[in-house]
Parts: structure tokens; sequence; C-alpha cells
């Protein structure tokens, strides 16, 4: 589109849209790309095998042309977004024109945010949702520098939904999750964002010290790592400083702590190499979708990371099959165990692997020697694998459960599925509520009860999506995919196993639910044999608890309910106790060499309790010394006072404190005009408040010579 001679910024007069210089003047609101060869590296050419033609519209080009509005941002689709932002720093028109990049990122990535989040994707470290923490975060650096110290991104997104909110009803629906969402990452990155400038601040100018113009890599990643600075927002900072970042650098301090953090959790480090040492294997083929045992051949061993052909008794063993009914760790299952047998020969797995295309069976020679081109018959543990099965299906109805009681937004976000448990991650900002989990508890078992059938297909990915199967984020999917259908309930992407009908998971229960990482709830739970032992076990304890309270179990709460009634009231009774204590124990204080000296032993007060007794004792005293000591479940706790008049005279309430411990058999310290003490010999309480006087004297005795 030609805005006319006035917006050429070329200032040449043959100024034409065919120069392509980036000239003001044009706007580019279509293209067009024929898409026909595939380009290797060295130039070549090879045809696709299907050409097309790639169609590329801006719509909100369109909008501009059509609105006649200089810029994107000043169309109608951002309008109301700019204005709230202006709303909401107090600009007038000059100072907005000054702010005017940090107007249009905000606004850019309040609405990008929004529609993220509305679609599912919640803040992390990895995929989309790090590109979520990114935009995010660069959003608030640049309303930070423009001057909105409070968080104000969830109010810009407010306007989105308020804008767009017709046209996506999305937004409308999931309005509070996006605020909750983006008010959260506001207030977790506020605490670290002006801690981290100063950091990079004084960081660029140690580069611009040394004449430099690269910001080292791995400080740019303890930015990262340290104050939650994603890359692209110091790369702007240092762009904005004339200075560039090291990201190669940056990517390899990266690369280096995965590497520790691997390590650290036992992953066995080389497995490429592992890979690329079986590269001449045929693929795998899995048969444990229907059977739990076969015969197979042995087609490599590999002992200590190297190729064997044979390995004996007692040696540790990865044992490569030309097919096998072991699952392998994939899918937030875990790997299959069980044993390969031979004539004289077994070998015991105890975890299975996928390398590349190639099924690893990693345990010990039980007896015997497995060898290359050995016949075995492969035998997974049926036991665990049914467990396994149970708790795989039980996460498709839970997270179905989560979406229907939750929210859509609880999406799958992490799994461990093993044989005695299962661990589900979901996004969610904050903890379910009792009413929810028990809801959710109940949606499963109930699915549970109906006996649905779970069927398995192959077919193409497009097709499972269009017949509303849910694809994890973060998972790649080839042409073909395995949809597991839950019947008339759940559809999801799925390599895992699962049990024919909910009715074998037999009973579903929740153990736990808490935080897994910012933003992220996990919920363990266990299903089948591992829920009836549960049960069994609570049963057990509540029935102890019966027992020691002497009631039915029916009647347990109740009895508690009663007791910590009784608690409460007698802390009420313990609190108010203080005052009348101070009446009591000032009529004690006797005068040790002209300064008043107060000791008393008062019984049932903890440590907090009996400093205040000390505090009005002291208020009403005015000048002297307080001792106070407490047994309290067959521990004593002393408290030591000194006015500060008397602490210019030389006497210390931690020499008190230390000295009265010492007749206990204890140990006590803190301050010249306050102390604490405890011991256990709880029949020398008397004696060391009997000693407090002597050493009174003791310490006046060099003022009064």
């Amino acid at each position: 589109y030609d805005w006319g001679p006035q917006a050429c910024t070329c200032r040449r007069p043959d100024c034409s849209v065919a120069l392509d210089n980036d000239c003001g003047r044009w706007l580019e609101i279509w293209n067009l790309v024929f898409m026909q060869y595939d380009q290797a590296a060295d130039g070549t050419r090879t045809p696709l095998p299907r050409p097309g033609v790639d169609t590329g519209m801006g719509l909100e080009r369109m909008v501009a042309v059509l609105q006649q509005a200089p810029t994107n941002f000043d169309t109608d689709l951002f309008a109301p977004l700019m204005a709230r932002i202006q709303a909401l720093l107090g600009h007038d028109a000059a100072a907005r024109a000054r702010e005017i990049v940090a107007y249009r990122v905000i606004a850019d990535h309040a609405r990008a945010a929004a529609f993220l989040i509305a679609d599912g994707v919640m803040p992390g470290n990895e995929g989309r949702p790090y590109v979520l923490r990114m935009i995010m975060r660069r959003a608030i650096r640049y309303g930070r520098r423009a001057g909105l110290e409070r968080p104000f991104l969830h109010e810009v997104a407010d306007a989105v939904v308020e804008t767009m909110g017709e046209v996506y009803p999305e937004l409308v629906e999931r309005r509070a999750l996006i605020r909750r969402t983006i008010l959260a990452e506001e207030e977790r990155f506020g605490q670290t964002l002006a801690a981290g400038l100063a950091r990079l601040a004084e960081t660029i100018a140690e580069v611009r010290r040394r004449g430099e113009q690269l910001i080292p890599g791995e400080a740019a990643f303890r930015l990262y790592d340290t104050f939650g600075f994603p890359l692209e927002m110091t790369r702007d900072v240092a762009r904005e400083h004339g200075l560039q970042v090291d990201e190669a650098g940056f990517q390899a301090a990266m690369a280096r702590q995965r590497e520790r953090a691997r390590a650290a959790a036992g992953t066995a480090a080389g497995e490429e190499v592992r890979a690329a040492d079986l590269a001449d294997l045929p693929p795998t083929a899995f048969t444990g979708y229907t059977r739990l045992t076969g015969r197979a051949t042995v087609l490599a061993v590999v002992q200590d990371g190297r190729r064997v052909e044979a390995a004996d008794e007692g040696a540790a063993v990865d044992v490569v099959l030309d097919r096998t009914p072991f699952y392998p760790e994939g899918g937030g299952q875990v790997g299959d165990r069980g044993r390969l047998q031979a004539r004289g020969v077994e070998v015991v797995v105890e975890d299975t692997q996928r390398v590349g295309s190639v099924i690893l069976h990693r345990g010990r020679v039980g007896r015997g020697t497995v060898r290359v081109g050995q016949r075995v018959r492969a035998a997974v543990d049926a036991v665990a694998r049914r467990d396994t099965m149970r708790n795989h299906t039980a996460t498709h109805l839970l997270h179905r459960a989560l979406h229907e009681i939750v929210g859509e937004h609880a999406r799958q976000a992490g799994s461990l599925v093993a044989p005695d448990r299962l661990r589900f991650d979901f996004t969610h900002l904050a903890a379910l509520t009792p009413e929810e989990r028990a809801a959710v508890e109940r949606r499963v078992n109930e699915k549970i009860l109906e006996a649905l059938p779970v069927r398995a297909r192959w077919l193409p990915y497009d097709e499972a999506l269009a017949r509303g199967a849910m694809a994890l984020f973060g998972e790649k999917y080839g042409e073909r995919v395995r949809m597991v259908e839950i019947a008339g309930y759940s559809r999801e992407l799925c390599g895992g196993t699962h049990v024919p009908l909910t009715s074998d998971i037999g009973l579903f229960k929740i153990v736990a639910e808490g935080s897994a990482a910012a933003g992220i709830r996990r919920i363990e739970a266990v299903t089948g044999r591992g829920a009836h032992a549960y049960v069994e076990r609570l049963e057990g304890q509540l029935r102890e608890a019966a027992e020691a309270l002497r009631v039915a179990p029916a009647e347990v709460p109740a009895r508690v309910r009663r007791l910590l009634e009784q608690v409460r009231q007698l802390e009420q009774e313990r609190g108010a106790r203080p005052a009348a204590d101070v009446e009591r124990l000032l009529g004690a204080v006797r005068e040790v060499e002209g300064v008043r000296v107060l000791t008393a032993r008062v019984d049932g007060l903890g440590p907090d309790a009996l400093r205040r007794v000390g505090d009005e004792v002291r208020a009403r005293l005015g000048s002297g010394v307080i001792v106070l000591a407490s047994v309290v479940n067959e521990k004593v706790a002393m408290v030591a006072m000194v006015t500060p008049d008397l602490v210019a005279r030389g006497l210390q309430a931690d020499a008190l404190a230390r000295h009265a411990a010492a007749v206990l058999g204890g140990s006590g310290g803190g301050r010249a005009e306050l102390a604490q003490a405890g011991g256990r010999d709880v029949a020398r309480v008397e004696a060391a408040l009997q000693s407090v006087p002597d050493t009174v004297r003791a310490a006046l005795a060099p003022a009064g010579r």
C-alpha cells in the first residue's frame, strides 16, 4: 500500500516499491511464497514432493490501511490497550510519545500473554510456557522503566479481554485465570527485578571498564538463574547500552547446568554415544500392547558401556532383542521389569529404556551366560505391569475430571506412572480446596464404576485432533499418532499401556496435593491394590486414635474437636495469667547490694509467655534484675532481664543466664539486657534461682570497692 509521497523516508527522487529499501511510504500487506524446492546447504535444490503457495495476509496491516492509521498500534485493535497503559501511567500526550516503545511492547505482549493463557499455556521454563514467561517479564521490565512500580500488566490484559472477547469468547471464559496468572508472575518477578537490574548495571559497567562490547555468557546465565532474567531481556538492556550478549556462552552455561542436574539425578551420561553404537541395529518391535510374554532373539549385549558378545552371571547388562513385550520408559510411564530366560540362563530386567529406535532391557545376569544370537523367552512382571496400567488409565480420568471441576486451564504439565503410585502435575495457580479435591476423586471413581471401555487406535495426527483428542504441550508427534479413548469421556494422544475397562482400576484415592513449581500443582494418588492398602492403613490409624481417645471410630472427630476446644480454653486462661502473676511476683522482690532483685518459678509458661511476664514486671519495677524459671514437659525454661541503668553498673543478663543454666546442666545466653537459658534438671530449678543473688553481688563487688 502506498501511503503517499509525504510518508517517504528514503528521500530518493526515484522512490519506488521495487527498491525494497524499507522506505516508510510502502506497506506490505500481503505476500505470496511459491514453495517448489528444498535447498540443501551446498545450494543444490530438490523438488518438493508437494509444491504449494503460502499466502500471508497481515490482518492488522489491512486494518491500518482501512482506518488510515500510521501504525498497527494506532488502530482500534490496539487503541484501548494503549489508552489503558496511558491511564495507568498518568501520561499526557507528550510523555506518551516519549515512551512510545514501552507502550507498544506492553500492549503487544499483554495481548499475546492473554491469548496464550486462554489457550492453556502457563508460565514455565521450556517451550511455549517459556515464551509466555519471557514476554510477560519483558513487558514488566518496560513498564518499570516507564514508571510503573506496582503490578500493571494484568490490568492491560483486562483491556485485551474487553476489546477482543466478543470475537474470542475463550478470553471472557478464562478472564479470571488470565488475570490471576499474570498478576502472580508480576508479583514473583517484581521481587527480583530491581536486584537483577542492579546486577546487570554492575556487569555493564565492568564490561565498559575493560573496553569490551560483549556481556559474558556466564554473567547473562547468572541473571537468568538467580533473578529470572530471560536472555531476550538481557539482550534488550545490553542493546540499549550499545552492547551485545555472548549468547553462545549463555547456551554453554545452560548446558553445563543441565549436565550437572542430570548427573545429580543419576541420569546416564553418554547416551548419545550409546545410540550411535547401536545405530546398526534394526528398530525393536514392541509387542507389549497385547501380550506380556514372547520369544525373541538377542541382537546385542552391552556391558560397561561397550557391546560384547556375551556376559556372565553377575554382570550388569543392557540387552537388545529383535522384539519385546517390555514397555520402555516414556510418556511418564516407567519402564517394565521382568525376566529374560533361556535354558540355564536368566537375566533379571530391572528397567526398560528406549535409545533411538532400540529398546534396552537393563538388569543383571542372574545365572548362566547371555549371548548375542541366543533365543530367549521375554516375560514382563505381570503384576507390576497391571498395576501400572491401572495408574495410567487413572491419570486420563484424573486429567478429564480436573478439566470439569477445576477448569479447562488445568492441563497436564508432567506425570509419573509407576506400579505403586501415580503423580500428576497440572497447570493451576492455587491449592485445590477440600471440596474440589473430594469432587475430583469422586468423579474419577464414578467413571471407574461405570466400567467404560478403553480403546486405542492409530490415526493421522490432524484427524485425532479433529476428534477432540488432547495433545500435550511440549510433546512431539509424528504424522500418525495413538489415541487412547475412554468411551464418551476422554480422548488423549498417548503411547502408554492401559486397562481394557475403567472398572479394572478398582479404586482411586488421592493421597497428597501440593505445589510442584510456580503455577504447577501436583496430585499424588494410588489405585487398585495400592488404594486398598492405603485405605487399610487409614482404618488402622483411625482405630488406634479411637482406642487412645476411648471412643468408637465414628466418634473420633467429635472427640478431637472437644479436646481442641479444651486446649483453646486452657491457652486463653494461661494467656490471662501473666497479669495475675505480676502482682504476686512484685511482692517477692528483695534488695541485694541496693539493687532490687526478683527470682521466681512460674511453671506452665513457655519461653514467650515467660518473657511477657518479665516485661510486665520490668515495666512496673523500673530498675532491677529479674530471673524467672518455668517447667514445662520436664524441661526448664529461664529468662533473665537487667534494666539499662544496671547494665551501666556492670550487671549482664547473659552472664546471669549462663550461671543459672550451669546449675541446671544446661546452657544460656543473649544480650546484656535480655537473655534466655534452659536445662533438663528439674530438681535443680530452686538451686539455680537461689544462685542469682550471689551472681549479682559478685558482679557489683568491683563497683562497691
